[in-house]
């Protein structure tokens, strides 16, 4: 397995996603998603409803507080070492050091994923066209499924494509669908092991 990893800490959904190739040529994706408290729980947010309801279902983690605590990803991410033989795990940069120096102390490979074309492109390629060739599997979380429907791509004079949110819509989150992409990253580049905290 490959961990990708998407931090928020506030309005932003944190999403951590297991991703486990199979023997028969189909994607596993575990994802999980964490909000703080405060944000769950206020009315005013556009997304108040759905983020009650995905609580309720159990398949959004809530922290006390208004900030997300990053104690309960750090949590899911040793069961999943326990699980599988995870060959990585991946993070965008901001905000990770506290949980990627945690993980790279007990005894995890852990990368510095940097958010460019070089990293993203072929990546997003292929998540796109697991899903469009239906070799995605995943454990049927609702948060997933919009994620992946609010996605939408920008591709650039050189044939990169970038992950993107629909514009002014900063509240159609895609971040799990980017912790996707950098697990699948990983795996495509085959990260070398033994090489905690390298800048991909």
């Amino acid at each position: 397995a490959w961990i990708g990893v998407d931090l928020g800490a506030t309005e932003d959904i944190t999403a951590a996603v297991a991703y486990v190739p199979l023997d028969d040529g189909r994607e596993l994706y575990w994802p999980t998603f964490y909000l703080p408290e405060s944000t769950v729980e206020d009315r005013a947010h556009k997304n108040h409803i759905a983020y009650q309801a995905w609580k309720k279902m159990g398949v959004l983690t809530v922290t006390p507080g208004n900030t997300t605590d990053y104690e309960f990803i750090l949590e899911d991410i040793r069961f999943w070492m326990v699980l599988f033989e995870v060959a990585a795990i991946g993070f965008d940069p901001w905000q990770a050091n506290y949980v990627s120096s945690k993980l790279a102390g007990e005894g995890a490979t852990t990368f510095s994923f940097q958010m460019n074309a070089k990293n993203l492109s072929a990546p997003t390629k292929e998540f796109i066209a697991s899903v469009n060739g239906r070799k995605l599997l995943h454990i049927g979380n609702p948060i997933f499924d919009w994620m992946a429907s609010n996605l939408s791509t920008r591709e650039d004079a050189r044939g990169n494509v970038y992950p993107r949110k629909p514009e002014q819509a900063p509240h159609m989150k895609i971040d799990g669908i980017i912790a996707a992409i950098i697990a699948k990253g990983l795996a495509m580049n085959e990260a070398p092991a033994g090489a905690p905290g390298l800048v991909l």
